[in-house]
């Protein structure tokens, strides 16, 4: 495990939290049904594209694909509920919210290929 990447991770995560919480605060970030939907995304699209002979860095960079996709599908998913329910004036909070499942894939994904891209040989 390299200790710089360990470090440059937990310095994005503490950062961006504390960018989260400045913003609108913690909690407005939180979403248990984005997050499973991305995160289960990810892992039914990596069971997908799943061989016997790959790496577990393969299979991780490929659950990474499928959370990016889960999240675009997420967004579209909520904002046509949105489009489709609300009324003119909730309109922009509610997409606020639709927002969050590509923040989760975006935030899954940098972490999952800082971590695991390439190799250490030249890092």
């Amino acid at each position: 495990m390299n200790l710089l990447k360990f470090l440059g991770l937990f310095l994005f995560g503490t950062l961006t939290a504390w960018i989260m919480d400045m913003a609108a605060g913690i909690d407005a970030f939180i979403d248990a049904t984005s997050f499973l939907y991305v995160v289960g995304g990810g892992a039914c699209y990596g069971l997908i594209k799943f061989r016997r002979d790959e790496i577990i860095s393969i299979a991780l960079l490929n659950f990474r694909q499928g959370a990016i996709y889960s999240g675009w599908l997420a967004l579209l998913v909520g904002l046509s509920a949105i489009l489709k329910n609300a009324d003119l004036p909730e309109i922009l909070p509610l997409i606020s919210i639709a927002m969050i499942p590509l923040l989760y894939a975006y935030l899954l994904s940098w972490i999952i290929l800082s971590w695991f891209k390439g190799d250490d040989s030249h890092d």
